[in-house]
Parts: structure tokens; sequence; C-alpha cells
């Protein structure tokens, strides 16, 4: 949405703001809400 914000302001070019680089990963998701990917970084909790 942030791309596409963007380019309806003149700050990026169509082509750009429809690139799509995203992607999905598996993940478990712990008791305190943090997140856990499959290569162990965690996000969420700072106090870790």
């Amino acid at each position: 949405m942030e791309k596409l914000r963007q380019f309806l302001e003149g700050e990026r070019d169509f082509e750009d703001a429809m690139t799509v680089e995203d992607y999905i990963l598996p993940v478990d998701v712990l008791p305190d809400g943090s997140v856990l990917d499959e290569d162990g970084n965690c996000f969420g909790k700072k106090d870790r």
C-alpha cells in the first residue's frame, strides 16, 4: 500500500509501485505473541 500511495502522490513510477517484493514464510506464533521464523529469527517481544 505504501508504494501505491507513493505512486499516487507522484513519488514513484507505476512499474515500481506495482512490483511485488513480498513473500510468505512459515512461522510459529509463541505464547507471548512474538513470531519465530524458520531461520530462528524472533520478531515481537524485544526482551527475549
